[in-house]
């Protein structure tokens, strides 16, 4: 079986997509998963979430984050109305249970990561994403989406600079939570003269 790691670099091979057509897919999902999908079971994390909050960042696909197992499963029950690419699974390798779709040819992802993390600075484990966040409106629904503090330790943890360097742009005209970015950069051990160069980008 392919593994999780695998799969994302098959994905990171897609094309990207353009930012209306994302969204009107992750409309889709959410209206179809309306009466499943409550705001305190789930965030919208990955590059989705940089383009709801608008980032002008390359997306390939939209990710869900899940507060637990259960969850994933009741959402692959909505999602195996569309074309399923893996069922849920788990990889104890990397403490991961997810799941994949794709909707109208676009890659979707359904997970719940149980690998701890130290600090509330990772978007995907420990206390991060559900502590912060931003509730964004999309179509009828109030989306949960992460900080993009933690989206930038993000790619910059998977050193992908065509997606935190737009990124870091866009922040400069927010307010940024350093102390939040700082944490999540400490955890990841970014190299301190990086951590330092990118503090001073946002902290103007």
């Amino acid at each position: 079986m392919q593994s999780q790691i695998e799969r994302e670099v098959c994905l990171d091979d897609l094309p990207p997509v353009e930012h209306n057509r994302l969204l009107g897919v992750l409309k889709k999902i959410l209206d179809a998963s309306e009466y499943v999908l409550s705001p305190e079971k789930y965030r919208l994390v990955g590059t989705a979430a940089t383009v709801l909050h608008g980032a002008a960042t390359p997306a390939r696909s939209i990710d869900l984050l899940m507060i637990d197992r259960e969850n994933v499963d009741a959402m692959h029950l909505v999602m195996s109305a569309f074309r399923v690419d893996s069922p849920p699974i788990y990889q104890p390798e990397v403490k991961l249970y997810w799941a994949s779709y794709f909707v109208d040819d676009i890659h979707v992802q359904v997970c719940v990561h149980e690998s701890p993390a130290s600090s509330d600075g990772m978007e995907t484990r420990g206390t991060g994403p559900w502590k912060n966040y931003t509730k964004l409106p999309w179509g009828q629904h109030s989306v949960p989406t992460v900080a993009l503090e933690l989206r930038l330790v993000t790619e910059l943890w998977r050193n992908r600079p065509e997606r935190y360097e737009p990124l870091i742009d866009y922040m400069t005209t927010k307010k940024v939570d350093i102390g939040l970015l700082q944490r999540g950069l400490n955890e990841i051990k970014l190299p301190q003269t990086w951590q330092d160069a990118v503090v001073r980008q946002l902290a103007q």
